[in-house]
């Protein structure tokens, strides 16, 4: 997976890539982007009164990778235009005919999968850090 800028503006178009994320030949690789609608709360306010603020970010995509030799995959929410990998997680033992299924909505990523003991799921939110900009 690559991002490419696009130089000058003369035909044809030339590009250079400015960031790459490489996969092991033979994974399995499906990405789709982050959805938006009308965005009812911008946050959430925790027990203490301080308040999380949903990290909003449109170029989000996640990405879900199979390894079938290692039976296992990868959940990985990327920003497209920078290359910054926002949320990665392995997911060991995974059965390989079932794949990995995953949605983004805002800052909700909920994915599932089958492993030997049967269906999991996962929900994240990503929430902007002060310091570091996601948590």
């Amino acid at each position: 997976m690559q991002g490419h800028s696009v130089l000058g503006g003369e035909r044809p178009l030339t590009t250079t890539v400015i960031w790459s994320k490489p996969f092991p030949r033979g994974d399995i690789v499906s990405s789709s982007p982050a959805t938006y609608g009308a965005i009812s709360s911008f946050g959430r306010v925790t027990g203490d009164k301080s308040t999380l603020y949903k990290y909003l970010n449109p170029h989000l995509h996640v990405v879900a990778s199979i390894s079938p030799s290692a039976h296992q995959g990868r959940i990985s929410v990327i920003d497209i235009i920078s290359g910054r990998i926002v949320y990665e997680a392995v997911i060991p033992s995974l059965v390989i005919q079932k794949g990995i299924i995953a949605d983004m909505v805002e800052n909700w990523l909920v994915y599932r999968w089958l492993d030997q003991s049967g269906w999991k799921l996962a929900s994240v939110d990503l929430y902007e850090d002060r310091d570091q900009g996601v948590r």
